[in-house]
């Protein structure tokens, strides 16, 4: 399986900013700011994502019971939790060659799995990462190999400017 990921554009998003405003975030909500278009168009906000990114992964789901203290376990999509091989982020360019931490943080988007580039998963509703945990500590050679991909189905919280 491969995993789609678009990494949110803090910067980019923060620049973006609606008419009559100077940036792209609400200081009062902190979060993009929400507009609708004239004629009853769908609300959109001021997020902005880079390109798609796709990341050799095994899908696991997980119970109710064993994200429930996690993830929030409130929301059916957050039993979906991605491993990921850290081999498969240097590919990817998701690792920092200096430090060798991941690149993917909360907030990013999943836009779809696919297998053999057919898509397999569609989330109905937009999937984020909640958070991304060590999953080997003890091998490979930096002491882990793989990450844990934790994710949410709500609405993302950019966290202002970046």
């Amino acid at each position: 399986m491969t995993v789609i990921f678009q990494q949110l554009q803090t910067q980019a998003t923060w620049s973006n900013a609606p008419a009559g405003k100077d940036h792209g975030f609400d200081p009062d909500f902190r979060e993009p700011y929400a507009t609708q278009a004239a004629g009853g168009q769908p609300i959109t906000d001021s997020r902005v994502y880079g390109p798609e990114i796709g990341v050799p992964c095994q899908m696991e789901v997980k119970t109710y019971e064993e994200i429930s203290m996690l993830a929030g376990g409130d929301d059916p999509l957050t039993n979906i939790v991605f491993v990921l091989h850290r081999r498969d982020l240097a590919t990817a360019d998701l690792l920092d060659p200096d430090t060798g931490n991941i690149k993917l943080k909360r907030n990013d988007k999943i836009t779809r799995l696919e297998k053999n580039g057919r898509t397999v998963l569609l989330p109905v509703d937009e999937l984020y990462v909640c958070r991304i945990n060590p999953g080997s500590i003890g091998f490979g050679p930096d002491g882990y190999d793989l990450h844990i991909v934790l994710t949410k189905g709500r609405d993302a919280e950019p966290s202002g400017k970046g």
